[in-house]
């Protein structure tokens, strides 16, 4: 087969004839149909940041949709010919012992993720892709739907397992913080999709808010950021004076002020999920916490039966991942495609590997 090989950092990636995958114990092989291509590979392919990586050589590549061309004797539940999500977080969890985990084909997470990243490396920039079986979910009812869209699962799973551990009912008001990136937006339809009554979409890009206001003119509140003191009271008026849920996605960055004048907009009892990445100390007054007894979660990803909630949704007609645009990069195109996701993805628009 085919596969776009990580050689060292700072070299581009190498589209080269490799092996098919060896079938092991308690795993399953796809032909890959589609790959998300995130932003963030640009600067690790470069060098410029510095990730736990697999052993190298690897092929890189997560969040896929692919089809089962084989499965192990010891593994129950997949069947050759399926379509099926693959989640390329993998846990390794000792009972007495600290947690190994990793994302395969990326990076993992914490010395102890070394081990498995040398088992597991390989990721899905190539015609077929192996990980273990849990990591597997049969798209069902969301099958029919097209798979360069379906490859943004795994960011919106980023804010679903956040909603899981809050208290977030139907009918609540909703404040997403940074909307106009690929993880705020996929929280915007998220919770449409689950029946939030009230979204305020914050976001520095205009063009990009309007397209979400457009996704439900009566309950989408766009507000347009400026960066200063004034984007607190923007939110909070928004929001009806309070809202119930914020949803923090905003990127990598050491400020982090944006993500406290957001958390501003939040009613008494109200909680704040941060899904981002900012790098900053948060400062927070313990009175105002205290008094409106608000609650502040961080959360990274999202439990394994996740995936299958959404496709659920997304088979239901109730989470419309038409909305979303990918852009189709064949294999060979590789670079380019990561070169063009770090440059243009945001909002509603992805890049996505096509083997």
């Amino acid at each position: 087969m085919r596969a776009a090989r990580f050689h060292r950092p700072g070299t581009p990636l190498r589209v080269e004839a490799v092996p098919d995958p060896d079938l092991r114990p308690g795993s399953a092989i796809v032909r890959v149909l589609s790959a998300f291509v995130p932003p963030y590979f640009a600067e690790m392919i470069d060098g410029r940041v510095n990730y736990p990586l697999p052993p190298l050589p690897f092929t890189p590549g997560m969040d896929t949709i692919g089809e089962i061309v084989d499965v192990a004797d010891d593994v129950s539940g997949l069947e050759v010919g399926e379509r099926v999500f693959c989640d390329h977080f993998y846990n390794s969890v000792h009972i007495g012992g600290r947690s190994e985990s990793c994302y395969v084909g990326a990076f993992g997470k914490g010395e102890a993720s070394q081990r498995i990243l040398a088992r597991w490396r390989d990721g899905s920039f190539a015609e077929k892709l192996m990980l273990p079986a849990e990591c597997f979910t049969p798209l069902g009812g969301a099958a029919s739907s097209d798979p360069a869209r379906l490859v943004r699962l795994g960011w919106f799973g980023t804010c679903y397992g956040a909603l899981l551990r809050s208290d977030f009912r139907p009918g609540h008001s909703v404040v997403v913080n940074a909307a106009t990136g690929l993880v705020g937006s996929a929280g915007v339809l998220l919770v449409l999709a689950m029946g939030a009554g009230r979204v305020v979409a914050c976001g520095r890009r205009r063009h990009l808010l309007d397209e979400l206001v457009a996704l439900d003119p009566k309950r989408v509140i766009g507000v347009p950021l400026s960066g200063g003191a004034g984007d607190a009271q923007a939110i909070r008026d928004a929001a009806g004076g309070g809202a119930d849920i914020l949803i923090d996605a905003v990127g990598d960055i050491a400020d982090p002020a944006p993500t406290g004048r957001a958390l501003e907009s939040l009613a008494p009892y109200g909680s704040a999920l941060l899904v981002g990445g900012c790098m900053g100390d948060l400062a927070v007054n313990y009175k105002w916490m205290l008094d409106r007894q608000i609650t502040i979660l961080g959360s990274s990803w999202y439990p394994r039966g996740g995936s299958a909630d959404m496709l659920g949704m997304i088979g239901a007609g109730v989470l419309d991942v038409d909305a979303l645009r990918a852009r189709r990069f064949p294999l060979d195109d590789v670079n380019e495609a990561v070169q063009w996701a770090e440059r243009e993805s945001g909002g509603l628009t992805h890049a996505a590997l096509v083997p």
